[in-house]
């Protein structure tokens, strides 16, 4: 994706989307430990205010910005004032909701953090992260069978999506039931 992003912005280097997809996969690149923050992180701020200042109704960069101040820079009011802004240009974008409920589940606010991860679910029903991390938000939240429950509807949509997986063992540790969970690892790991 990186590749395209790059030649879509060596034939228009000022397409305002391009750079934000761009500012996305730096993000995901330093969030999965994939490259270090000191790589990362700047290549993704840069990109995703040559996005903003392309194009300032992008939702896009925004999030990307809200979830650096979350993920990187601890700046839960800046990060806060991202996502807000990012909704308010595009209620419709999923990823807004889900990055916005983890820095709400950063703050504490469990409750406003499982409405955000609803609210992209219902936006993206068919994305196995989303819909797996509903369940993993009910696990924060210490309501192990809510989450049993979102986990299980989650393995139906991607049975092999393996952070579906491990949210179910520990579920099923939460709840007293480690043989069931104990089955489901060792299935998982010999298929």
């Amino acid at each position: 994706a990186m590749q395209l992003y790059q030649r879509a912005l060596d034939l228009d280097p000022n397409y305002a989307l391009a750079w934000a997809g761009l500012a996305g996969k730096h993000l995901m690149r330093f969030g999965w430990s994939i490259v270090p923050a000191q790589e990362a992180v700047p290549l993704a701020r840069d990109a995703a205010n040559r996005a903003i200042e392309l194009d300032p109704t992008l939702a896009e960069p925004h999030a990307v910005l809200g979830y650096l101040q979350t993920l990187h820079d601890w700046d839960w009011d800046g990060a806060q004032r991202e996502f807000v802004r990012a909704i308010e240009l595009d209620p419709n974008y999923s990823t807004a909701h889900h990055w916005y409920a983890f820095l709400l589940a950063t703050k504490g606010d469990m409750t406003g953090a499982i409405e955000e991860i609803q609210l992209a679910r219902d936006l993206e029903p068919e994305s196995p992260i989303i819909v797996s991390e509903v369940g993993a938000f009910y696990l924060m939240d210490h309501q192990y069978e809510r989450a049993l429950e979102e986990l299980r509807a989650a393995s139906v949509l991607d049975s092999k999506y393996e952070s579906t997986v491990w949210s179910l063992v520990r579920a099923y540790g939460f709840l007293g039931r480690r043989e069931e969970g104990r089955a489901l690892a060792q299935r998982f790991l010999t298929t």
